[in-house]
């Protein structure tokens, strides 16, 4: 009850501030237009809208989220990224896009429903993405879902999502809903806009023509659009920076590999001593050369893209008609990671003292110089970059037939091809250990080195390179079967085929070498010799049978008291993967309408989420580590040896880890329900809530391997000590190998191997591969108010919408129990309201973005130091004006626009934690440019 009566109090809250506060957006139109009010206003039993096969009705029991053209124009969105992230319901709502680089699965942005669990990790999507119905061929370099921003915003006519389970329609991915893009589909003229905006240290740009030909019968048009972003450094932004997140003996440090100078570490855990080397190869104990890591990491990527779309519309004859559309998409995005860093750590092997000429303090800085790790940065800041290219096209033909008799036959097809390529800068690991063995590099001091040397080092890259191809046809009839009181009863039955290729290219090699391979050519060279990439090929086709039912057991014409709509849906899919089985999965739903104005929805169904086929196994090679524990931070947690969880370490500090796609990954399933209300008690005046509920199970995910606390406490399934107690060193050597063995085979490598692994120096296995991984169960509630009221000088508008959050509970791993988390490290309630005016020919808007603080646990920070217990909330102010200047001559159909996102440039909350992406370090809970300033001017022909 105390939960329940804290959310309506801060509903209240929000709701009272659309009147008083500016605040920001729509997460349906201003007019609070679903989706069903789009199909009852456009009067036509032709109109199939998203989540039902059925013409001419809403999808029964689910509550659509609309967003037109008019709005995505007002905020002077370049793309349809900056639309999603004004959207509370989904995972990018208060942010930026982020293709950082700090995985291959993230390379493009992909939308995120529920903000559920293992977008970052699994290359497929709980989210399904639809242009026009149809889909879309996958982008990325490790995922197979499409990237929405291919469609240029200038033909976006609307934005469909039903964020309810949609399998039964749709099949795989839509397990948090469906997302359709629907496009403009007649034009007539020439229409060309384009705005420039700005902020401290950024700037973005953007034009767009579009040109078209209406005949009645039909309409062709083609647009071109071009946008420019510039880069966003962590230096650029005070609220960027990284704060001390590792211990040595007393010592806090940020980041050790710097260009101000090296560092070395020796000893092990919380008695391990950093060093500072100075400039003329001394060291001072205990002191660092530490540096803000995130100085010269990407906060906001430079792009630039290119596209182009075009359709036709054609009525063949007074029952057949076709639609065709096509895309193209060029996009480059810079990437900025840093430093080109490296890490050394010396064995007995290669001992310093006797194979380095160069001088150095290793001789007494530590009484075992073999626990030595140095840490290094060759060159200036900056130069680890990371360049990825996208170019996708795609066709989307689509032929109606009226079969006579209330029936129609629609067929659908989609043929779509991407190339993707990732091209990231960094040092060259096994090209620095082959420099010290062989004298050539001093790891203490890299100035000292040749150039040659150091340009040997550094022209190295992680390469990637994805090619997907993409076909799909579908089938639906529909039409009324008979009569009822409530009216006519209205099937749709239909069939699919799917068939997708990926084929993949990933590793890290010497530019130019990719294909064929670096042969060393003698034995004083830097570079070792290494094989050519491996390429990876893997496909799949998907046979599906489906069908949906419309029963109206009471409709206006025979209404009662108390009743003036009762309509029932029953929905099933069946689809039958090459690869991994089969599934069938039903939906019901339930609208009833007391009054006219009211409506109460109510479904239940099931959806599943198919693994993508870049989490197959042979998909990517795997990669070996073998890591001292206490550098990789992956040494158990004392209170766990305590509890006889786990083995004490003794003179075992080595774990041996295995990273990539595992064998026999299964779909992800979820069974969702949910029940709300629409009501629109008089004109002007929209609201709505609705109640939903997922538990979604066998999420595809990766344990947390850089969060060794986290991995030994919630993932022992994967991590292997009994090894130990084998009877005899080849029992326990075998072991070993298992994972070891696997750096050896096609495709692996070994990704930082530092020494041989033995039974005297292993402490663990860690199998860390990509795999089924624990459920969680998600229940929450979304909420709109609409208002736009006519007054003597044109109109106010009000509104708000968001999502506040019941329950996030979370097993991290098969049979695990579920742990309540939304207490802690989830913000609860995210809202935007807008209040504006209209006058005459000129609107105005003031928007408030919110998401609530949380706590944290467990706390943040470095341990027996700073600590953080909560996160704050984020809350942002914009500002959006519109003059249509209208009349005759040149004011006809011109629009000047005027933005201003973040007005008072607040910074985002801070966070103490260590951040893999560099370029969000020290915030969370939201992502901001700044005040960002932008003006648009939009003319028709």
């Amino acid at each position: 009850m105390r939960t329940t009566s804290k959310f309506i109090g801060r509903l209240a809250a929000s709701v009272a501030l659309s009147a008083i506060l500016p605040g920001v957006a729509f997460a349906q139109d201003e007019a609070g237009a679903s989706t069903e009010a789009v199909a009852e206003e456009e009067g036509s039993d032709q109109i199939v809208v998203t989540g039902t096969l059925v013409r001419g009705v809403a999808p029964a029991g689910a509550s659509p989220i609309s967003v037109g053209a008019e709005s995505i124009q007002k905020i002077g969105a370049t793309s349809i990224n900056q639309v999603l992230q004004t959207i509370p319901q989904l995972g990018s709502f208060g942010g930026l896009q982020q293709p950082l680089a700090a995985s291959r699965e993230v390379a493009v942005n992909r939308p995120n429903l529920r903000n559920l669990p293992g977008f970052n990790n699994g290359g497929g999507s709980s989210t399904l993405v639809l242009m026009d119905g149809h889909r879309m061929v996958g982008v990325g370099l490790a995922s197979t879902t499409p990237d929405p921003d291919v469609i240029p915003p200038s033909v976006i006519q609307n934005v469909e999502i039903v964020p309810d389970g949609g399998s039964a329609i749709y099949g795989s991915d839509a397990v948090a809903g469906v997302m359709n893009f629907i496009t403009i589909k007649r034009f007539d003229g020439v229409k060309v806009n384009g705005s420039y905006g700005f902020a401290d240290d950024y700037y973005s740009y953007d034009a767009n023509a579009l040109v078209g030909k209406d005949w009645g019968s039909g309409s062709i048009f083609a647009a071109y659009s071009y946008a420019r972003t510039d880069e966003l450094l962590g230096r650029d932004r005070d609220y960027i920076r990284e704060f001390p997140s590792q211990n040595y003996s007393g010592t806090l440090v940020r980041q050790l590999n710097c260009s101000s100078g090296t560092n070395f570490t020796y000893g092990s855990g919380t008695t391990a001593v950093v060093n500072r080397v100075n400039a003329d190869g001394s060291f001072t104990p205990g002191v660092a050369n530490d540096c803000d890591g995130s100085d010269y990491a990407t906060v906001f990527p430079e792009s630039k893209r290119h596209s182009v779309f075009a359709g036709l519309t054609q009525q063949l004859d007074d029952r057949t008609g076709i639609e065709i559309r096509a895309y193209y998409t060029n996009r480059k995005t810079h990437i900025q990671t840093g430093g080109l860093a490296y890490q050394y750590s010396y064995t007995a092997s290669s001992n310093p003292a006797t194979n380095n000429p160069a001088p150095a303090p290793y001789n007494t800085a530590s009484p075992n110089d073999n626990s030595q790790i140095v840490y290094g940065q060759i060159g200036a800041d900056g130069l680890a970059t990371t360049d990825i290219g996208i170019e996708t096209w795609g066709i989307t033909p689509t032929i109606t037939r009226d079969l006579g008799g209330n029936f129609q036959l629609r067929v659908l097809g989609s043929y779509g091809e991407s190339d993707n390529t990732g091209d990231g800068r960094l040092a060259n690991p096994d090209a620095v250990n082959r420099a010290v063995t062989l004298g050539a590099f001093n790891p203490y001091r890299p100035t000292l080195a040749a150039p040659a040397v150091l340009d040997a080092i550094t022209n190295f890259r992680d390469f990637s390179r994805t090619r997907q191809n993409f076909y799909n046809a579908r089938a639906v009839i529909d039409g009324s079967l008979f009569t009822m009181a409530g009216g006519d009863v209205k099937a749709a039955v239909g069939v699919e085929y799917l068939k997708e290729r990926y084929r993949a290219t990933f590793g890290r090699s010497v530019p130019g070498f990719e294909n064929t391979g670096y042969v060393n050519g003698g034995a004083t060279d830097v570079i070792p010799s290494h094989a050519a990439l491996p390429r990876f090929s893997v496909s799949r086709n998907v046979k599906s049978a489906f069908g949906e039912v419309i029963i109206p057991f009471i409709g206006a014409d025979n209404a009662f008291t108390g009743f003036q709509e009762l309509r029932l849906s029953l929905a099933g899919r069946y689809d039958d993967y090459s690869d991994v089985g089969d599934t069938f999965n039903p939906r019901i739903g339930l609208t009833y309408r007391p009054v006219d104005w009211l409506s109460i929805h109510a479904a239940w169904g099931k959806s599943f989420n198919a693994p993508s086929l870049a989490d197959a196994e042979k998909a990517a090679g795997s990669t070996v580590f073998v890591l001292p524990c206490s550098a990789a931070g992956l040494c158990p947690p004392a209170d766990l040896i305590a509890s006889g969880q786990y083995p004490a370490q003794g003179t075992r500090s080595n774990i041996v880890a295995v990273r990539g796609n595992a064998p026999g990954i299964t779909p992800q399933k979820a069974t969702t329900w949910s029940v709300g209300f629409d009501a629109r008690p008089t004109t002007g005046l929209s609201f709505g809530v609705n109640y939903f509920n997922i538990d979604f199970k066998d999420l595809i995910g990766i344990a947390p391997f850089e969060n060794g606390a986290t991995l030994y406490r919630d993932f022992d399934q994967i991590i292997d000590t009994e090894f130990q107690s084998l009877p005899d060193d080849a029992a326990r050597q075998a072991a070993i190998n298992k994972i070891y063995d696997l750096r050896l085979l096609p495709g692996n490598s070994c990704g930082r191997c530092f020494g041989t692994p033995t039974p005297a120096n292993t402490y663990a296995l860690i199998d860390a591969r990509k795999t089924n991984l624990g459920a969680v169960k998600v229940s929450g509630l979304d909420f709109n108010l609409n208002y736009r009221g006519e007054t003597g000088f044109g109109a106010v508008l009000a509104g708000t919408s968001g999502v506040y959050t019941f329950s996030v509970k979370r097993s991290p791993s098969a049979g695990a129990p579920y742990v309540e988390t939304i207490n802690f490290n989830n913000s609860r309630l995210r809202v935007r309201t807008n209040l504006g005016v209209e006058v005459g020919p000129l609107s105005a808007q003031a928007f408030w973005n919110h998401q609530s603080g949380y706590s944290l646990f467990p706390t943040v920070g470095v341990t027996g130091f700073t600590q953080q217990t909560r996160v704050e909330s984020f809350n942002t102010i914009d500002l959006a004006l519109r003059y249509e200047v209208g009349g005759e001559g040149w004011g006809e159909d011109l629009v000047f626009t005027a933005n201003v996102n973040n007005v008072f440039d607040s910074a985002p909350p801070v966070y103490i934690a260590f951040d893999n992406i560099a370029g969000r370090r020290g915030t969370t809970n939201g992502a901001t440019l700044g005040r960002f300033v932008q003006f648009g001017v939009s003319k028709k022909f």
